[in-house]
């Protein structure tokens, strides 16, 4: 006696989406999927067809810059926080308020601290 295995047709990925009132921008960003080819796999292992390569380029966008963040894949790119120091500025010369004190002037201020207590003390 052989098993036979029956073909059971496979839904798609945007009607499974629609089925869970959700689309497939949403899913996209939730997964951390950024290419074509890892929604194939993702879609494989879970047993859909995926969309055709159109769909994902029309919802994934054409972004002026390119997106090298990939969580599924373990990289993610941080885009920098407001002004960015220039290699060699130091701040602490434009700033002599800071709190950054060079090793010289930290141990200026400890002598000048143990001064005041024994001055306190007596």
């Amino acid at each position: 006696m052989r098993l036979q295995k029956k073909s059971l047709s496979k839904v798609s990925l945007v009607d499974l989406l629609r089925r869970r009132r959700t689309n497939l921008s949403k899913f996209l960003t939730e997964t951390g999927i950024v290419t074509y080819e890892l929604l194939v796999k993702r879609c494989n292992s879970i047993g859909v067809l995926p969309p055709s390569e159109d769909q994902f380029l029309k919802v994934r966008g054409n972004p002026i810059t390119h997106e090298f963040s990939s969580p599924t894949e373990g990289i993610v790119v941080l885009n920098p926080i407001g002004d960015t120091i220039e290699f060699g500025e130091i701040e602490d010369e434009e700033n002599p308020d800071s709190d950054v004190l060079s090793p010289a002037e930290l141990q200026e201020s400890k002598k000048l601290k143990r001064k005041r207590k024994k001055e306190e003390k007596i």
